[in-house]
């Protein structure tokens, strides 16, 4: 008589295995989502310090000029450094070309940007106030007046060894007035050019053969800021 084969119960031997496969992988899931938690608190960290020493550097920078140091207003935001300057420093009155004796500071201040990460960007804003352009000048209109006076600076920056690729131009004419254009004083603090410095959300690889200098810089849309 032959003997009977045991029946093997395939849901118990299953089981044998699942329990300790279900608990390594609850385990490892775990591990993974603190390995997680580690990085991002090290990336915010990380940035947190690189944005001090940015705005250290930035103001360091213009402080240790006295041309720099008058004109210039550095102001440390959440997100952002902004750096605010007087038109009439760096411009003629209607030109976008640069005073002689404003390029010694502004090119210390490309090295101060050289200095930056690669993953920051820098926006040019140029602003001017609501007195119409000369007749026969230049320029047809504050929109390009304020912005070939940020083009100018932008190609300043790049020609002192900035990546292009950092940069963008805007151009906002009279419409981002720090103050009513009631007054020659109001009417002179919004001829200014701002440079807004911030961390990219993400990297942009260069492109082969990307053009420098002025040609470099993109137009960015963007909204102006209004002032008080």
């Amino acid at each position: 008589m032959l003997k009977q084969r045991k029946k093997i119960n395939l849901s118990e031997t299953q089981m044998r295995y699942m329990v300790p496969y279900v608990d390594m992988m609850t385990t490892l899931c775990i591990f993974f989502l603190l390995l997680y938690g580690f990085y991002l608190s090290y990336k915010t960290n990380k940035e947190t310090a690189e944005g001090v020493i940015a705005s250290e550097k930035v103001t360091s920078s213009i402080d240790s000029d006295p041309m720099l140091k008058e004109a210039a207003k550095v102001e440390v935001l959440k997100d952002s450094i902004r750096i605010s300057m007087q038109s009439s420093v760096m411009f003629g009155l209607g030109s976008a070309k640069l005073k002689p004796e404003i390029l010694p500071p502004l090119i210390k201040l490309a090295g101060t940007f050289r200095s930056l990460p690669e993953d920051y960007a820098l926006t040019v804003e140029g602003n001017t106030d609501n007195a119409p352009v000369f007749y026969g000048g230049d320029f047809s209109s504050n929109w390009e007046l304020s912005l070939y006076r940020s083009l100018s600076l932008i190609k300043l920056f790049t020609d002192e060894g900035n990546n292009p690729d950092k940069f963008s131009a805007t151009g906002y004419s009279e419409y981002n007035p720090l103050y009513p254009n009631d007054t020659p004083e109001h009417q002179a603090a919004n001829r200014r050019v701002e440079i807004v410095i911030r961390r990219r959300s993400t990297s942009r690889i260069p492109q082969p053969g990307a053009p420098v200098g002025g040609n470099g810089a993109g137009l960015q849309e963007e909204g102006p800021r209004r002032g008080g």
